[in-house]
C-alpha cells in the first residue's frame, strides 16, 4: 500500500483499488495509510449519509480484508511476472466474486502479471472462459496439467454446459492432445 500511495506516476492504481472496494461496499470513500513516512495501519473511510467515518483495516470484515489483499497483490509495483492465488474466493463475499474475477482477468491485459489460480468453486469458475481453464490431475504418479478436453470445451461453447459445471455435472477431463505438461 505504501508503494502504491507514493507512486505519483500511476495515480490510477489507487483510484482503481478504491473503485473495486466501492463495488463491494458502496460506503467506501477511500483507503489511506495513517502516515506516509512510517505507516502503521490502513484507514478505510466510509460515508453514511452526510457523515464520513474512518475505520482501521483491522475493523473491517475478514472478507473485505482478503479482497483488499488480493487487490494489493494485483496492483503491486513493480509488477510480478506471475501471481498465484489458491482458492481466492474463500471468505470473500459472494457478490464480490465477479469483481475479483474481473480484476484477475484485467491483470495480464494491464501488464500487471500473469495470474494463475486454483478453485473448486463452480460459481467463480463460471467467470472465466473455458479456453483459459486447465485440468490438473495425477496420472501414473505424475501431475498432469492440460486444457479441458475438446469435447467439453465444445459443450461449453455451445452452451450445453457452463464452465462451472465442469466441477459439478461433468467432471473436467484433460485434453488428450500432444502437449500436457507433466511434473513429478
Amino acid at each position: 500500500m505504501r508503494a502504491i500511495t507514493q507512486d505519483f506516476h500511476r495515480p490510477n492504481i489507487k483510484k482503481n483499488i478504491a473503485a473495486s472496494l466501492r463495488e463491494v461496499n458502496p460506503s467506501v470513500q477511500s483507503v489511506e495509510l495513517d502516515s506516509l513516512t512510517s505507516p502503521q495501519r490502513a484507514i478505510v473511510s466510509h460515508k453514511a449519509g452526510d457523515r464520513v467515518f474512518a475505520l482501521s483495516l483491522e475493523q473491517e470484515s475478514d472478507g473485505f480484508r482478503r479482497f483488499y489483499a488480493h487487490l494489493l497483490a494485483l496492483y503491486q509495483r513493480p509488477s510480478k511476472l506471475t501471481l498465484v492465488f489458491e482458492e481466492p474466493e474463500n471468505a470473500i463475499y459472494p457478490g464480490a466474486l465477479s469483481i475479483l474475477a474481473d480484476e484477475f482477468k484485467a491483470a495480464p491485459r494491464d501488464d500487471r502479471g500473469q495470474v494463475i489460480l486454483t478453485t473448486h468453486n463452480p460459481i467463480f469458475l463460471d467467470s472465466f472462459d473455458v479456453e483459459n481453464v486447465r485440468v490438473v490431475e495425477m496420472q501414473d504418479g505424475n501431475t498432469v496439467a492440460a486444457r479441458v478436453s475438446t469435447e467439453q470445451r465444445n459443450a461449453v461453447r455451445e452452451q450445453l454446459l457452463t464452465t462451472g459445471e465442469l466441477l459439478t455435472v461433468d467432471r473436467a477431463r484433460p485434453d488428450a492432445g500432444p502437449n500436457p505438461q507433466q511434473s513429478t
